[in-house]
Order: C-alpha cells, then sequence, then structure tokens
C-alpha cells in the first residue's frame, strides 16, 4: 500500500531530435530491485541506502515533430489492477485522416516478471507491441515478493489500428496487470505487476484545419525522494512569433491521486489547471477513493501565449505525493492564418485586432463568421423585427457551407445596437455588438449622376460619422433607409458592387434597404428578403447566378427577382435562402414531363406564362407546363424567364460560390485615424422595385410541391 510523502520533482526535455540528454542531466538509477532480489535486500524510498532514485531523468526524447493541417487529440484510461480499459474517442473533426497514433502506458515491476509480457497488449482484440521509453523510479508502491521496483514507461505505434477518421470506442485488454479484478489499490496487497494507465494520442491531417505544429516527447521521470524540486519541460521550435493561433498541451502521467497535493503546474508562469488526481476513469466500474492513477491532462493555451516565444516552458511540482511523467504533447499554430476561409484571420478571431474583440461576439476560427453592422433612419420604423433577425441568422447558420470543426454555416453577427422593428436599441443583447446606429431620416438618401449611376457621397457621409474606423475590414455595414434618389424611389435597395458587370465578382462591404415608398415600407417579409438579397450582393453574388439575367425559374436563390421578396418554396417551407442547387434549362427545348429535375425534388418555383394571371401548384419534380398550353408535352418551346429571348438557362449554387472578401474590403484593415471619403458610383442593378414586384405577382406562375 501507497504512504504519501511530501516530495517534488524535476525534468527538462529537450526539443532536439534523438539528441542525449546525458550532458546535461544525470542519468536516473533504477532501483536494483529484481526477481530473485529478497525483500531485505531491496531498498525501499527515501530509505537511507544511498540510492539517487529519482533524479531528473535523460531518457526524455522527441518521439513525434511535424506540422501539417490538422490536430490532435489525446484520450486516457486508468487500468490499475484490471490491465484492460475503454477509451472513447470522439472530437476529431469529421472528414479528417488519422495520421499518427500512438499509445502510452505505465506499469510497476521488476523488469522482467515471468508469466507477463509488459510490451504487449490489444486494441479491440488486435496485438500490439510497444517499446520501453523511460525507467524511473517507484512512486512509493510496495509489491509483493518485489519490494520497490520501478516504473516502466511504454509507447507503441498503433497507428494501423485506429478506425477511419479516428472516432470511435477503443477496447484495451490483455496489459501486464498482477490483478485484474479492479480491487482499490489502497486496500489490498499489491501483486505485480501494477499496471496504471493507459492514453491514446491520435495526431490526424484535414484539407481545412489549421497548419499546426505537433511535438510529442515521451520517457519516465519521478519525483526527487531526496531533493524536492519542481518538474520542468522545455519545447523548443514552436515559432511563437506573431499573431497566437489555436495552441494547446496534454501532460500524460502516473500516480496522481485526489489525497495528496500536487500544486504548481504553469505554461511559463501563468498557472494552469493540471490537477493529477488520477481522475481518469478506469472503466471497470470502481471509482478507487484517492484516484486510479493515471492522468491525461490536456490544457488550452491559446489564450496563456505571449510571442514572441522560440519555445515553450511547463513547469510541475508534486507537493506531498511521487508523480511519474510519461509524455508531454504540445500543439501550436499561428493566428496569421484565415483557417476558416471567412477572410478573418485566426488571430483576430482569437484575440481581437484594432480594440474589435470579435471573440466576444463569438467569433471562432474553425467556424465561418460573417460581420454586418446595421444603422438605421428614425424618422420612421425602418428595422427589421427581431424574429425576422434571428430567421436572418437561422439561413446562415444552416447554410451548407463546411467548416473545419466538421460543421456546416455561417455565423452571421448582426449590429444593430441592440434594437429591431417596434424595440429601442439595447432592447436585444444577441444583435448589440456595440455598433448599430440610428441616424436622422431623410427621404432620398443620394441622388443620381448624369449617366444613370448612385452617388454614394451622402451614404457616405453617414458612414464616416457613424461606422468606427477599427470596424474597416471586419463588418459590412448598411442602411435601413427611407428612399434612394428621387429618379428611382421605391427600389427596394442596392449594394455598392463595381460596374461594368465584369467587376460585380468582386462584391462589395456597403449596402441599402429603402423600401419606404412600399405600403407599410415593406412587409416583414420583404424587408428579410431583401436584406438577404442586397447582402447576396455583397458577397459577390448576382441576379442570374453566373449572370445578371433575372428572374430564371430554375435559379432558386433570393437574388432573384422572382424570390427576392416572395422567398424560396423548399420542403413544405418558404426559405429566404440563397440557391443550393443549380439546374439548367434550355428554352428552344424544354422537357415538360421532366419538370425541374431530380435536383429540385421538394422545390416550388415560378416562371413567366403571360397568357395566365392565376397560380398552379405542383411538385417542381413533376411534368409542368411550360409553355401554358394546358398539356403535358414532350419538348417545347417558351420564353419562361420573359426577356423576349430562347437561350439556355443557367444556374448556380449561391453558398458553393460566395466570396467573404467583400470587394477587397474584409481582411484589410486601415490605419488608425483613416478617413475614407472617397466617392463611388454604382449601376443600381440591385434594385427590385414595388411595380416589378406587382408585375411578379400577377404574371408568375408559382408552383409548390
Amino acid at each position: 500500500m501507497k504512504t504519501i510523502m511530501r516530495v517534488l520533482f524535476c525534468v527538462v526535455i529537450c526539443a532536439a531530435l534523438m539528441v542525449p540528454q546525458a550532458a546535461v542531466f544525470a542519468q536516473e538509477e533504477a532501483p536494483e530491485c529484481l526477481e530473485g532480489t529478497s525483500i531485505e535486500g531491496c531498498p525501499t524510498p527515501g530509505g537511507g541506502s544511498g540510492k539517487v532514485f529519482a533524479e531528473a531523468t535523460a531518457g526524455f526524447k522527441a518521439a513525434y515533430s511535424k506540422t501539417l493541417n490538422g490536430g490532435y487529440v489525446a484520450h486516457g484510461v486508468g487500468m490499475r489492477n484490471t490491465g484492460y480499459g475503454t477509451i472513447v474517442v470522439d472530437d476529431i473533426p469529421g472528414g479528417a485522416k488519422v495520421s499518427k497514433a500512438y499509445l502510452f502506458w505505465a506499469l510497476i515491476g521488476p523488469t522482467k516478471l515471468p508469466g507477463f509480457s509488459y510490451t504487449k497488449g490489444k486494441i479491440n482484440g488486435s496485438t500490439i507491441t510497444g517499446s520501453l521509453v523511460g525507467i524511473a523510479a517507484n512512486p512509493n508502491w510496495y509489491v509483493v515478493g518485489y519490494g520497490y521496483p520501478p516504473t516502466l514507461a511504454y509507447r507503441a505505434d498503433v497507428t494501423s489500428k485506429m478506425f477511419k477518421g479516428g472516432n470511435g470506442t477503443y477496447q484495451l485488454s490483455g496489459f501486464a496487470s498482477g490483478i485484474t479484478d479492479g480491487r482499490d489499490p489502497w486496500e489490498n496487497d499489491d501483486i505485480g505487476p501494477l499496471m496504471e494507465g493507459a492514453t491514446l494520442v491520435i495526431v490526424y491531417s484535414h484539407s481545412m484545419a489549421p497548419k499546426t505544429t505537433i511535438k510529442i516527447y515521451n520517457g519516465a521521470s519521478a519525483t526527487s525522494l531526496q531533493d524536492a524540486r519542481q518538474l520542468h519541460v522545455n519545447i523548443t521550435g514552436m515559432n511563437a512569433t506573431g499573431l497566437t493561433g489555436l495552441t494547446k498541451t496534454t501532460f500524460i502521467g502516473a500516480d496522481g491521486q485526489s489525497s495528496a497535493e500536487e500544486t504548481g503546474s504553469t505554461f511559463f508562469t501563468t498557472g494552469l489547471p493540471v490537477g493529477w488526481d488520477g481522475t481518469v476513469p478506469n472503466g471497470s466500474g470502481y471509482d478507487h477513493m484517492y484516484g486510479n492513477l493515471w492522468d491525461t491532462e490536456t490544457v488550452d493555451l491559446t489564450y496563456e501565449l505571449d510571442p514572441p516565444e522560440p519555445d515553450f516552458w511547463f513547469t510541475t511540482q508534486g507537493d506531498s505525493d511521487i508523480l511519474i511523467w510519461v509524455a508531454q504533447v504540445a500543439a501550436y499554430a499561428t493566428g496569421n492564418q484565415d483557417t476558416d476561409g471567412d477572410k478573418l484571420l485566426d488571430g483576430w478571431e482569437l484575440h481581437g485586432v484594432n480594440s474589435v474583440y470579435l471573440q466576444s461576439f463569438g467569433a471562432d476560427p474553425l467556424h465561418k463568421d460573417l460581420f454586418v453592422e446595421a444603422d438605421y433612419m428614425t424618422g420612421h420604423d425602418h428595422l427589421i423585427a427581431y424574429g425576422y433577425l434571428r430567421d436572418i441568422v437561422d439561413v446562415f447558420n444552416d447554410a451548407p457551407v463546411n467548416n473545419p470543426d466538421g460543421t456546416t454555416g455561417i455565423h452571421i453577427h448582426i449590429d444593430t445596437g441592440g434594437a429591431a422593428f417596434g424595440q429601442p436599441a439595447g432592447t436585444y443583447a444577441e444583435f448589440d455588438l456595440g455598433g448599430g446606429n440610428g441616424v436622422p431620416e431623410d427621404t432620398y438618401l443620394g441622388t443620381l449622376t448624369s449617366t444613370g449611376d448612385y452617388n454614394w457621397s451622402e451614404f457616405q457621409a453617414i458612414k464616416d460619422d457613424n461606422f468606427a474606423w477599427n470596424r474597416y475590414g471586419i463588418f459590412h455595414y448598411m442602411i435601413f433607409a427611407h428612399d434612394l434618389a428621387p429618379q428611382i424611389a421605391g427600389v427596394s435597395g442596392i449594394s455598392r458592387n463595381g460596374w461594368p458587370d465584369s467587376k460585380f465578382i468582386k462584391g462589395a462591404t456597403d449596402f441599402i434597404i429603402s423600401m419606404g415608398s412600399w405600403p407599410n415600407m415593406g412587409n416583414q417579409d420583404e424587408r428579410e428578403g431583401t436584406f438577404t438579397h442586397e447582402l447576396g450582393h455583397n458577397l459577390g453574388l448576382r441576379h442570374g447566378g453566373n449572370d445578371h439575367v433575372n428572374y430564371k425559374p430554375n435559379y432558386l436563390s433570393i437574388m432573384n427577382y422572382y424570390y427576392q421578396t416572395w422567398g424560396i418554396w423548399r420542403d413544405g417551407g418558404v426559405h429566404y435562402d440563397y440557391s443550393r442547387i443549380a439546374p439548367t434549362l434550355n428554352e428552344s427545348k424544354l422537357y415538360e414531363p421532366g419538370g425541374l429535375g431530380p435536383t429540385a425534388v421538394g422545390y416550388g418555383l415560378r416562371w413567366y406564362c403571360p397568357i395566365w394571371d392565376e397560380d398552379w401548384s405542383q411538385t417542381s419534380y413533376a411534368p409542368i407546363d411550360w409553355n401554358c398550353d394546358d398539356y403535358i408535352n414532350g419538348n417545347v418551346k417558351a420564353d419562361i424567364n420573359g426577356d423576349g429571348k430562347f437561350t439556355t438557362l443557367k444556374s448556380q449554387s449561391n453558398w458553393a460560390s460566395i466570396t467573404f472578401a467583400g470587394g477587397g474590403g474584409i481582411g484589410s484593415l486601415p490605419d488608425a485615424g483613416m478617413s475614407v471619403s472617397a466617392l463611388m458610383v454604382t449601376r443600381p442593378t440591385g434594385c427590385l422595385s414595388y411595380e416589378d414586384a406587382q408585375e411578379i405577382e400577377a404574371h408568375g406562375l408559382f408552383e409548390v410541391p
């Protein structure tokens, strides 16, 4: 039975691959308490034999070092008095591939014991073979017949034993253990070998993950039995020189227990929440009073690192317990990369930039984020109601866009200052990000030039007064206004994209919603659809997908005038969504029995049919009377978008085509105190008028499943 003693320990790990450490630290002397040695002749810890049982080991070596797009996970299980256990891995992102996997374990026993193989075990019934990576002193456990034999640490490459993708349940069995019934080690004789536990470390690659440097060191080092000291781990070559990205470390060790003090774990000088308490479940159903004698402690260091740092220093001290250090894993990713592709650097999303603390808004370097500041004129209530703002958030959350964290969707953050239709600023915390200002009412926000372009000078003046300079490069900016210029009164809105059309795909950072001349200044559905439409222009989307040819029935997107204010009928409901499919229709050869094709199952659609003035209901993936002759024919010719031409109407999957760059305005930071006042003209192509909307309703059939 173990006697708790007040001790400290010290070890240093050098980062150089396979470089002997004996020149720096004395090699540990393992106790000579092997099979065949009488108990009387076996030295006890601190017993005055003159043996140094816990000097800083020279056995730590770099077992793995690699930089890849990926990461690692580490999970362990206590195995004292069982020799078996279960490790569950469920936190590797979907789509990842296992690059390397190691299993670490440790036991207490003589270097050889008849009937036991220390180097072997099984994972899910498949035999593995490991190698001895270190020998440390006995952590004060008496073994019947052998006194106080050393602690032996092992590592096995188990890459070939991993499930596809790495996630799954791994059953460990057949590891050397003198007792296998899971009994409490504090209440029974200790029959060797004493299996401590095991940890599975899986390094994975993922095309969307940040470029990360991962290093694994292993060996065995114990606390000093005679000279209380700290244990230090120095991992060099992490190259933390700029913005900090995702950074973490994992401590792997044996014989921690909750009945003892193991305090003082630090990263540089910052305390870490590392508890050497043996709290890893052993899977046997037994929760031993003082712990299960194995620890796998992973700590997030992202917010603890202060570059520039060429190496990482860890320190741990045990005040009243003998601990065995088996392995240390560290991973560092620079913040000067945009892992999720939203044009916001990882370091910005983790730590903020120019005093804009994106992390407080919910930004995530592994999940796409989109920021919009929404100012609004205050003479009338031009805002979108809370429920409709939430619907916009849900539309983006449900977007079929992949993220490095293994999920889909885009987190859109709309800053209205907490205001919504019928509710003042500060009402809704989720829409209050420190901006979102009320601005004076003005019937017309701007003028047209002699060439029919919209002049943005008045808009820019309001932006200069209300939009903080340090938000440039991060937030899109928009105004809920009354009307645009007198010549185009009644248009729904406009985006600040370039002209001609060849420049449009660059996107933009500014847009306006201007429905003050619509009945009720546009109902909430119309406001929501128009907001998403104009924001879509900012994201590089056009009225016809790859072009500006409008009214395509097969372009099932809020960018299409047919659907801007009506939404997309899909799966039994209306969605103010961008297109998810891209079927093609040839107006000279429309196959009526096939409808819109198999990809359109569950969708409704509109098309131009001037000889009918009624709605017609049926599924889009079903026969469609394209030429409106009351018959389902074979191939027919019909002008189904009403442009007087017979062309091939191509579509686009919008969500796969959006750009976060905003015409170069997102991701490029300004200098402090900059003033943006340059005038820009834009042809008002993103503007659906109320008259246009009425025409769509009068002459466009709407088919729903």
